[in-house]
């Protein structure tokens, strides 16, 4: 199951004026062998909500960066990836014969990301500075829980690219990932005033989401993660400040 989840809380209701959190992407069943595509979703979004790794995923079914997926196409979540060269045939394209006369075009060289194209190492920093309310590691939590109070801005942890920003998981409602390195992911899930978009490149430190002050002294809440290799690791162990 999903780490914990955040929304905003007024003693059991939500202030006036604040849209509901809204549960449209359910929590993935982690028995679950395939999943079918849906609007909205990414090959990263998909693989943080089943606890994979993106790059391993994509081995998996056979997609090529820039890892491009359709609505309706079914992903295999569990088994071994096929032998080099070979796709599964679900994802392999169509082909025609080519002739000796015809030319064929290369295709165009995946961009590195934004982190390999920085010079110098990931440094990765909090997104808000506020108050703790949950820790990494309790009751299971894969991330750490925030409590924000006025107005507040959510800042991306360490340069990156946007592979996600949409409909949150549970009971957020959005749910932004950040792509620093091939190994590094970080998430922010809120109930804010989205400011990024998908394949957006975005530095430290810049603004991911407005938090207005909740009214009648009312909170809200952040839930940030980090993730290396796919696995959920404790932010508190890898940020400078």
């Amino acid at each position: 199951v999903f780490a914990c989840l955040v929304g905003v809380c007024v003693g059991g209701c939500l202030s006036k004026g604040l849209p509901p959190v809204a549960d449209r992407s359910p929590v993935a069943d982690p028995r679950s062998a395939s999943y079918q595509v849906r609007a909205g979703d990414t090959l990263y979004s998909i693989a943080w909500r089943h606890d994979r790794d993106f790059r391993q995923l994509a081995e998996l079914n056979g997609i090529a960066p820039p890892f491009q997926i359709v609505p309706g196409q079914r992903l295999q979540l569990i088994g071994k990836a096929p032998a080099a060269g070979k796709a599964p045939a679900a994802n392999k394209p169509a082909t025609k014969p080519i002739t000796p006369k015809q030319k064929v075009a290369k295709p165009p060289a995946p961009q590195p990301s934004v982190a390999a194209q920085a010079a110098g190492p990931l440094s990765f920093r909090w997104p808000v500075q506020a108050n703790m309310v949950k820790a990494f590691g309790s009751a299971g939590n894969k991330g750490i829980d925030f409590t924000l109070v006025g107005d507040t801005t959510i800042k991306v942890a360490a340069r990156g690219d946007v592979v996600y920003a949409g409909a949150g998981l549970g009971g957020y409602r959005y749910l932004v990932i950040v792509k620093h390195s091939e190994r590094y992911l970080s998430a922010y899930g809120f109930d804010a005033t989205l400011q990024v978009v998908e394949g957006e490149r975005v530095d430290a430190g810049g603004s991911l989401a407005k938090v207005a002050a909740a009214e009648q002294g009312a909170t809200q809440s952040l839930h940030f993660e980090l993730r290396r290799d796919g696995v959920p690791i404790d932010p508190t162990g890898v940020i400078d400040g």
